[in-house]
């Protein structure tokens, strides 16, 4: 019973964890997750761990590490939903014991587990964050170590411990896990120097054995770059790929000034306008009247620094910015937002604060129902609306195998030219699935399978399909939809135009 008590947020977190990978044990693998995580994990399970001959399709610039740790898990227990989610639970478990033992310091002169308790019902209120937990894929891994790493950072600066094994071991696997790692540790660095007195006036030698875990973790990334660039002949990605020099290029002016709107947009989107309204006012108090060797201005510039990095790096490529990108700097709003709101003195009642709180969790929550802008905000995997895809996605093909509509005559875009075997893990690829189209030939096909999920249909597409073809077939659950389209006759009318 001591045992329990002295290490109650490690009981609740698995807890926590292991009902999440329960509830959402048959979630499939959707968007980047299908190609950068399944795809890549069964290459490796079916082919062996011959990590340089993916190719260009699969190899889409992120070390293998989190790719090897799946296929090794299918090849212990077996190749499926199921043991893909409970091989992502110790990360989860990780993400939230250290999220609250980061909420148990926050408010320790309170003692208060309401503020807790609060501030994680934010966080599971947060449409991102929730969304990555319930799918298999990079994301919750990821921010799992930058969790611990700030834990340790912060145990580091006030002196309580120096753990700077476990502290670099974050660093050096955060990069390896996704290149998404890389300005993470910049952040951490940045952080560092801000909270270490005098940091550029402490010597040399202080400023080399502070730089030093991260010199260690930008050599080893590097090796692997050039282990990679040795083998393939390229540094991240193949130029000639889907995942090369159109995606990953850096941007003009005009394209950072679109960057910047879209970065904006995905602050606000899935319902984190209020939360981001609250943090304006927020910033304010924690800038100007927080202490500035106190824990909570400590994860304020986390937040704040770790949101503009992040940013910063995404704002320059030409690559589409997703929803989870942001994930690290999202996951510390709640508790910012619950720190700010019950420790200033404009809401000064109780009841007050706590409805405050309440309008916040409800927008939230309503993030999994609505857009802004659904043409560029639209998340699908950051976000529960994405929920109804896995059963709609059965029944069209059903439908299509009773109907006899040749899979190869029938074109669709990314993810439902993907075979069930990499969505669904099952042990064999279905009767039917249909063909990949690009952005230029969809006239070739005489069907065209539609749906809202697959974002990469062009506006110059969905006219074309309003104009020569036919809808046969519509099918809507929630906010999901799916229509099949048959090209009309010559001569004949479109009802849908």
């Amino acid at each position: 019973m001591n045992i329990i008590s002295k290490n109650i947020t490690l009981v609740f977190s698995f807890f926590i964890s292991l009902c999440i990978t329960f509830i959402f044990r048959d979630e499939v693998f959707l968007w980047d997750n299908i190609t950068t995580t399944s795809g890549t994990a069964s290459f490796l399970y079916f082919h062996g761990w011959h990590i340089f001959s993916m190719g260009n399709y699969l190899d889409c610039g992120h070390p293998p590490l989190m790719s090897l740790y799946y296929a090794l898990s299918w090849k212990l227990f077996g190749r499926n939903l199921l043991v893909s989610h409970f091989a992502q639970m110790p990360f989860l478990w990780l993400f939230l014991h250290q999220y609250f033992l980061l909420a148990k310091k926050m408010f320790e002169k309170e003692k208060s587990n309401l503020l807790i308790f609060l501030s994680t019902i934010l966080l599971f209120a947060d449409t991102t964050f929730l969304s990555q937990a319930a799918q298999v894929g990079f994301e919750i891994s990821l921010v799992s170590f930058f969790l611990l790493a700030v834990n340790l950072l912060w145990k580091r600066l006030s002196g309580e411990s120096n753990n700077v094994y476990i502290f670099l071991l974050c660093l050096i696997i955060m990069p390896l896990m996704q290149l998404r790692g890389v300005p993470i540790v910049i952040s951490l660095f940045i952080i560092e120097a801000i909270f270490t007195p005098n940091f550029f006036k402490r010597g040399i030698k202080n400023v080399f054995i502070t730089l030093l875990p991260y010199s260690i973790s930008a050599l080893i990334l590097c090796s692997w770059l050039w282990l990679h660039f040795t083998h393939v002949g390229y540094l991240i990605t193949d130029p000639k790929s889907s995942w090369g020099a159109d995606n990953n290029s850096i941007a003009d002016f005009h394209r950072i000034i679109f960057n910047s709107l879209i970065i904006g947009l995905r602050w606000i989107d899935n319902g984190r306008i209020l939360l981001c309204l609250i943090l304006v006012f927020a910033s304010f108090w924690f800038l100007f009247k927080q202490k500035e060797k106190s824990f909570s201005k400590f994860i304020f510039v986390v937040w704040l620094i770790t949101s503009i990095v992040l940013s910063l790096n995404f704002v320059m490529m030409t690559k589409p910015i997703c929803h989870r990108y942001l994930l690290p700097a999202i996951v510390m709003m709640p508790l910012l937002a619950i720190y700010f709101i019950f420790h200033q003195t404009f809401f000064n009642k109780k009841s007050i604060q706590i409805s405050v709180v309440f309008i916040l969790i409800a927008g939230a929550i309503a993030g999994n129902f609505y857009f802004y802008l659904e043409r560029y905000s639209i998340g699908w995997d950051s976000t529960l609306a994405h929920l109804p895809y896995k059963d709609l996605r059965k029944d069209v093909e059903q439908f299509a195998v009773e109907n006899k509509i040749p899979a190869d005559k029938c074109g669709s875009r990314f993810p439902l030219d993907v075979p069930d075997s990499i969505v669904y893990l099952t042990a064999k690829n279905p009767s039917w699935t249909a063909s990949s189209m690009n952005a230029s030939n969809l006239e070739i096909f005489d069907y065209v399978l539609f749906s809202n999920i697959c974002t990469s249909f062009t506006d110059e597409q969905k006219q074309i399909l309003n104009k020569k073809y036919g809808a046969i077939k519509k099918w809507r659950k929630g906010k999901v939809v799916f229509i099949f389209y048959k090209k009309l006759k010559p001569n004949s009318t479109n009802a849908n135009s």
